[in-house]
């Protein structure tokens, strides 16, 4: 094309702006982000920042004008965040622009130190709003017991100083049309057909630095449904129907004592659904958690790969238990990654497992 065509009097070959909406949308979707920033840090400590992104294509093309503004939104708040006492303006702003049914996750950021102080079943509002694939919640300990409508044992979070643990709740993209929330159990969990939960519960290294630290009881959910014998119950204490319907449950947590590893194995136990199971006990090779507790306490470097050492023993019987008596298929330990570890992970799983599960050598087992 010569350089006539290309002049001010042919703007029609030269302006992007002459694109109907329908072309501009498409344009747009080859810078639009795939997953949320957050998916690829969930298994990292806890954070507020776990949204931050340095990706910010769109949200440039948005501010050029009006119109690929207007365009542009649906994508751009396809994977929203917010913190929980700007709850309404948040779900305000969606109503506005029309964009609730864009809407493909939603992280929610709560900080409050006290439970009182949140509204009671926020949840139930949010969800009348917006439908999301997924949610993730980053909170302190309290706010999943009181997604749980539980209290929260908090008689050692002193040693523990646990500021956040963040959960992700999914639901299948084929869930059910006729899903109908329990008119008796007004829970987060069972707000939603959730079949997949992620729970990043923290590190419990701080807690290493106490004589007896493992007689302590970290502040979590899952050590108070885990203390309970379902056998032996009358009233279970997590929503048994929502917890039926997990497909999938991934565990992280830095150097938790055995007894608690136990207690998490006893809830997943009765995930009798459950397909796909994943764990990791220690930080990841990149972290230097480990180092920064070690210069600041007193602790002993061998008692926390002790204790994951025992933790492997029981989740490796955990997961033949699950490979019988209920559905599930796959295993994944995400400590694979760390290479010092591998030998004697291998060794423990394959003691228990062998025979019937098959390992990739690559920290993945799957049931022959």
């Amino acid at each position: 094309m010569d350089s006539e065509n290309l002049s001010p009097a042919h703007p029609e070959l030269t302006s992007i702006e002459t694109l109907p909406n329908e072309l501009l949308d498409h344009v747009f979707s080859y810078i639009s982000p795939g997953p949320p920033p957050s998916a690829q840090k969930l298994r990292q400590t806890p954070s507020y920042l776990i949204t931050s992104s340095s990706t910010v294509d769109l949200k440039n093309v948005s501010r050029t004008c009006q119109r690929f503004r207007g365009i542009s939104r649906p994508r751009l708040f396809a994977h929203t965040c917010h913190e929980l006492p700007d709850q309404e303006r948040f779900l305000g702003f969606l109503h506005q622009y029309g964009l609730a049914r864009h809407v493909k996750s939603a992280v929610v950021y709560a900080r409050s130190t006290y439970p009182s102080t949140e509204k009671p079943l926020w949840w139930t509002r949010l969800l009348e709003e917006i439908d999301p694939l997924d949610v993730v919640v980053i909170a302190p300990p309290h706010m999943f017991a009181h997604m749980a409508l539980k209290s929260l044992n908090k008689i050692h979070a002193w040693a523990f100083q646990l500021q956040l643990q963040t959960m992700q709740f999914r639901q299948s993209a084929q869930r059910p049309s006729n899903f109908q929330k329990s008119r008796v159990d007004n829970t987060f969990f069972s707000a939603r057909p959730w079949t997949e939960i992620l729970f990043n519960e923290g590190s419990s290294l701080k807690a290493y630095n106490n004589y007896e630290y493992y007689l302590l009881r970290i502040p979590s959910i899952m050590d108070k449904w885990g203390s309970f014998d379902p056998l032996l119950s009358k009233e279970l204490p997590y929503p048994a129907e929502a917890i039926s319907r997990f497909t999938s449950f991934h565990y992280t947590a830095v150097f938790p004592f055995y007894n608690h590893t136990n207690s998490v194995l006893k809830v997943i136990r009765n995930m009798s659904s459950l397909r796909q199971l994943s764990m990791q006990l220690a930080p990841g090779p990149d972290s230097t958690i480990f180092e920064e507790e070690q210069q600041m306490g007193t602790l002993d470097p061998n008692d926390p790969w002790m204790e994951l050492d025992t933790s492997y023993s029981l989740i490796a019987h955990a997961v033949r238990y699950l490979g019988v008596h209920a559905k599930l298929v796959e295993f994944r330990s995400w400590d694979f990654e760390l290479e010092p570890l591998r030998d004697s992970l291998v060794a423990t799983m394959d003691k228990t497992l062998k025979g019937n599960w098959i390992h990739d050598n690559c920290g993945l087992w799957m049931k022959v």
